[in-house]
């Protein structure tokens, strides 16, 4: 069976490790955590669980996670002409060569009679000079809370790639219209095979899973279930291979997408 950790909803992870849990828990041990996030007026970090318990908890955690089939839900913001696409081939890291072919027939000759093939070429050029010095490309990104991509990265679900909207800027206002006129708002709901993350990713998710279920136990329900809880551990995560078709969850296009100008 499929466990899937969900930033959004930590509580449901629960269950899955509550035999682990309850070998470094007592009940004098959740007090004493307690009692120092009321002394000090803050959230439980995971140096105060360490203090009355042990690092070990870490280990037993993400060896549990190895062992069993684990996911971490996340997020995917884009625009597109063709949804089909993504949903017959997943979420695929492209090329330069690949992603300048999809961004000429999106700025054709119909549409833009003017734009020559050596003006295309001078700004792909000059384009990747600019990538060259970048760390985002060869990657797809990916956020922990849907409402952050909705409220604060909308500029994802207006242009797409970032590769073709800052080629676009490039090239000329013009363009990035209609990037906005022709491109659907689209947000991928994703499960991110535990493998597919990097130890940094890895250790950010596990150290979540322990904090949130310790949290879940100490903190009354009205306060942990807060509107704003959730977005102290906002998160961009990003991950170096393809995805495939079938760890999308489902798609929406989000109406109503208010765009950050540039």
């Amino acid at each position: 069976m499929e466990k899937i950790f969900d930033y959004e909803n930590p509580n449901l992870w629960s269950n899955h490790i509550k035999q682990i849990m309850d070998k470094y828990l007592s009940e004098k041990i959740l007090n004493e955590l307690l009692n120092i996030s009321n002394d000090d007026n803050k959230y439980i970090e995971i140096e105060d669980i360490y203090k009355f318990t042990s690092n070990i908890i870490f280990s037993d955690v993400l060896e549990y996670v190895k062992q069993n089939n684990c996911f971490v839900k996340l997020y995917h913001a884009t625009a597109t002409d063709n949804i089909e696409s993504y949903l017959k081939n997943g979420l695929c890291i492209l090329k330069s060569e690949e992603k300048n072919k999809y961004a000429r027939q999106l700025f054709n000759q119909e549409a833009f009679p003017d734009l020559t093939d050596e003006k295309f070429n001078i700004a792909v050029k000059e384009h990747l000079n600019y990538l060259r010095m970048s760390s985002r490309e060869n990657r797809i990104s990916f956020m922990t809370h849907k409402e952050h991509l909705l409220k604060n990265e909308t500029h994802y679900l207006v242009y797409g790639s970032e590769y073709v909207f800052i080629l676009a800027k490039r090239l000329g206002y013009k363009y990035t219209y209609y990037l906005e006129d022709n491109l659907k708002p689209t947000l991928l709901t994703c499960k991110i095979p535990f493998e597919l993350l990097d130890d940094s990713f890895k250790s950010m998710t596990i150290l979540n899973i322990i904090v949130k279920y310790i949290e879940n136990i100490i903190y009354p329900e009205e306060i942990y279930k807060e509107d704003n809880y959730n977005y102290r551990n906002d998160a961009e995560i990003y991950i170096t291979a393809n995805l495939d078709v079938k760890n999308i969850i489902k798609y929406e296009h989000p109406e109503d997408v208010v765009c950050r100008k540039f």
